[in-house]
């Protein structure tokens, strides 16, 4: 097998899932995102070990990432986060996952697609700052009502979502929950009360008690990237991402290292080549940037990231040779001086946040159990 891979760290996952769980009230359901084939970290996986330690309900973006779950056996709950063409709308329904609507126009959508079947669990999805999808407060009542009269569908819950729960923005976490209050007081002044009623996401569930409801669907948090603030310690990664030594030589001074000569050696040293790239999710922007552990030692990248490689100066007389571990990024090693990279350090450097480093680890790198 090629050496570079992608290990998955069970024991992180469940310990950032206690660390979910230990920041909201005895009861509140949990629903994990596992979007993106679970930020990059194998949905099926992921969705089977959370399944296994008690979670709730799972969210996804698409219909073909809930169909996956269930072809799996996931029998929980799936909500479906993102949006449903018309031709998706059979294909979720009949896959039993649970809609997120908010016009009236997808109501009736759905009630013709589902008529004579099971009952459709939907979600109405009230917009109160975030400006994607979702019905204005005010109308809220009128999209409700159109749900509670559709025949098999059932208003399961009511949510929202928080546009910065995890830094300051021109609409604050605060205003958008007094938004999304009065839409449930709309609903709840009809008699309508919903199962479900959700709005934190992972900076919700670290930061603002207020959002949590009785349902929160962490996602980066899980993975071991909270938004900065006390706790933040609590919750350690779960993607390493390693790779071998593929090969050392021993270069003069002057030498240029990889495409457009960007890193010229200025004595004489050892150069490994690492057998990854940007096909692989290892960016370009980490061009004589990023750091890398090898060996238990901490380098630089020397040189521009190829397609399937990058080079490192290693330094004269490295000692380092072919088939020496390589740390990309990862969790802490215990005991250890030199500590690997982490994807938000990675993603400082690339002008990013860690969500896309992790979600750019490619389908080309296997995912293993740690």
């Amino acid at each position: 097998m090629r050496p570079t891979r992608a290990l998955v760290h069970r024991e992180h996952l469940l310990s950032n899932l206690a660390a979910v769980r230990a920041r909201i009230p005895a009861g509140t359901a949990v629903c994990p995102a596992v979007k993106a084939d679970a930020y990059g970290h194998g949905a099926v996986r992921v969705a089977r070990w959370l399944a296994d330690a008690g979670v709730d309900a799972f969210g996804v973006a698409t219909v073909e990432e809930g169909l996956e779950l269930r072809r799996a056996g996931i029998v929980l709950p799936v909500l479906l986060l993102g949006t449903l063409q018309e031709d998706e709308v059979s294909d979720a329904v009949g896959a039993g996952l649970d809609l997120f609507v908010w016009t009236r126009a997808a109501v009736a959508a759905l009630e013709r697609a589902a008529r004579g079947g099971p009952t459709v669990r939907v979600h109405l999805k009230v917009d109160t700052g975030m400006g994607r999808v979702g019905c204005r407060p005010v109308e809220a009542e009128d999209v409700a009502d159109a749900i509670v009269h559709a025949l098999p569908l059932e208003l399961a819950g009511v949510c929202t979502h928080l546009a910065a729960s995890d830094g300051p923005g021109p609409v604050t976490v605060d205003q958008q929950l007094d938004l999304f209050d009065q839409a449930l007081g709309a609903l709840k002044g009809r008699g309508w009360t919903p199962r479900f009623v959700h709005a934190a996401n992972s900076g919700g569930v670290v930061s603002w008690p207020r959002s949590h409801f009785n349902l929160v669907r962490p996602g980066i948090v899980l993975y071991g990237y909270p938004p900065p603030g006390p706790g933040s310690e609590d919750f350690v990664p779960v993607l390493e991402l390693i790779s071998r030594v593929g090969y050392v030589k021993t270069v003069p001074a002057g030498t240029a290292l990889s495409y457009g000569s960007r890193y010229v050696t200025d004595r004489a040293t050892d150069v490994a080549t690492i057998p990854l790239g940007y096909a692989d999710g290892y960016r370009r922007a980490f061009t004589n940037r990023a750091p890398v552990l090898i060996g238990g030692r901490l380098f630089r990248v020397s040189g521009t990231v190829c397609m399937d490689q990058f080079l490192v100066d290693l330094g004269p007389d490295s000692g380092v040779k072919a088939g020496d571990p390589v740390v990309l990024f990862g969790p802490p090693q215990a005991g250890r001086e030199a500590q690997p990279p982490t994807a938000a350090g990675l993603a400082d450097l690339a002008g990013t946040i860690s969500y896309e480093i992790l979600c750019g680890v490619s389908a080309r790198v296997p995912r293993l159990d740690a």
